[in-house]
């Protein structure tokens, strides 16, 4: 979609840099977070089975 407005605007081009910035940031935050938060609780399940 935002491809398709480059196409009509070509000055819009900055716009669709920084879309595809914040969508690849936001990507990599949330898998490293995820992570954070799962080596935590993969800890607390294998206390919890013992």
């Amino acid at each position: 979609m935002l491809a398709d407005r480059l196409m009509k605007n070509p000055s819009a081009y900055i716009y669709l840099k920084s879309y595809s910035l914040t969508m690849i940031s936001s990507k990599l935050l949330g898998t490293i977070l995820a992570q954070l938060l799962f080596i935590p609780a993969a800890y607390y399940v294998a206390w919890f089975a013992k």
